[in-house]
């Protein structure tokens, strides 16, 4: 992850392949956010909420930048 890059054995099935990606993509977007961590040691009314609401935008980008992947 440090080098930006995800690899994935061309062997994988296209759907674990797809799952894969967006597992690391999430990763990705995560850790793109500033202050990724903001707001986690603090309580969250509704944590997968806030956790969706912070992520949304990025994988949003990420999908129409890339329609081809999925």
């Amino acid at each position: 992850h440090r080098d930006h890059v995800i690899l994935i054995d061309a062997k994988t099935a296209r759907g674990r392949m797809v799952e894969t990606l967006t597992h690391e993509v999430l990763h990705a977007c995560w850790g793109a956010m500033p202050n990724a961590a903001a707001g986690m040691g603090v309580e969250v009314k509704d944590p997968e909420e806030f956790a969706v609401s912070r992520l949304a935008p990025f994988l949003l980008t990420v999908l129409r930048d890339n329609p081809r992947w999925w």
